[in-house]
């Protein structure tokens, strides 16, 4: 069985990679004019997407909030996840931003229990090595355990930035 993200669902992971960082406005905007291509008929909020270029961050983090209405984690969190796992296997030395950016995900209002506490474990691991009491090297095996368990999801991530 082949997973797919609804469009809510795709919205909400756009929203939730931009406010981490882990997706990038050039990948939104390739993802959205994929998406136009790819549909006999466009759906006209993924148009207005494909035409942000020159909104600011935060203006589009707020348009895809509207576009996904209430958050649709299941899979969308999942993808988000397995974008952060590949990042961190493709480059290491992002650990200290991979992580960063997810710490941002435990403001997120409905976020599931079963992610929340791992995120806030992250973050108190940053606050450790901040103090000096651990090392780099430390917060990226803890940071990789943490992404470990999405990788199965990684396939959602093929027509995602």
């Amino acid at each position: 069985m082949t997973l797919t993200l609804s469009s809510a669902q795709a919205f909400c992971y756009l929203r939730m990679g931009l406010v981490t960082g882990l997706v990038d406005k050039t990948g939104m905007i390739a993802w959205a004019d994929a998406e136009i291509m790819r549909a006999a008929i466009p759906d006209d909020r993924i148009i207005e997407l494909a035409l942000s270029g020159q909104r600011s961050y935060s203006a589009i983090i707020w348009l895809l909030r509207d576009f996904q209405g209430l958050p649709t984690y299941d899979l969308a969190l999942e993808a988000l996840l397995a974008r952060a796992d590949q990042l961190l296997t493709a480059d290491p030395d992002k650990t200290m931003d991979i992580a960063l950016g997810l710490r941002l995900l435990d403001e997120e209002e409905y976020l599931p229990k079963s992610v929340r506490a791992p995120i806030q474990e992250l973050k108190m691991a940053l606050d450790a090595h901040r103090l000096g009491e651990i090392r780099l090297i430390d917060l990226h095996a803890q940071l990789a355990g943490l992404l470990a368990r999405y990788r199965s999801y990684a396939a959602l991530l093929d027509h995602l930035p």
